[in-house]
């Protein structure tokens, strides 16, 4: 059975680093990298009023799909050195559901990055972004 290794990436300075240390590892049958994204669902902070939540719904679907997006490239960014990667893009509170999916997975390590903030939509565009904001576009 590998050895998971529980990555969490946002596109960060900090998460590349990470990505760095594993492309040094290279090609080893024993190990698997497990990319996560976790991203926070945006209808909290947008409150209960109609549009505000519309606008939320476009933010994640938006979110959602970059994130995808991201995690595809580096996944086949690590896949072409030969290292065994698979990735997951998670709504919730990352500092909760880190530590439950590192638990799930059986993971035995858990590489962490800056922190428990997951992609933050931001301007200027975050390097996970590839596309306009939906929100600026209404």
């Amino acid at each position: 059975m590998p050895r998971r290794l529980l990555v969490p990436v946002d596109g960060s300075q900090a998460s590349q680093d990470a990505l760095a240390t594993i492309e040094v590892m290279g090609d080893r049958p024993d190990l698997e990298v497990v990319l996560v994204a976790m991203v926070q669902p945006v209808e909290d902070v947008f409150g209960c009023d109609h549009v505000r939540r519309a606008q939320a719904l476009l933010l994640t679907r938006c979110i959602e799909t970059n994130v995808g997006k991201y995690l595809a490239r580096v996944e086949a960014r690590l896949r072409a050195q030969g290292i065994a990667t698979r990735s997951l893009a998670l709504f919730g509170t990352p500092s909760e559901e880190l530590w439950e999916l590192a638990r799930r997975e059986d993971a035995e390590m858990l590489v962490p990055h800056r922190g428990p903030r997951g992609p933050q939509c931001l301007r200027p565009r975050p390097e996970w972004c590839d596309s306009p904001c939906p929100l600026l576009a209404a």
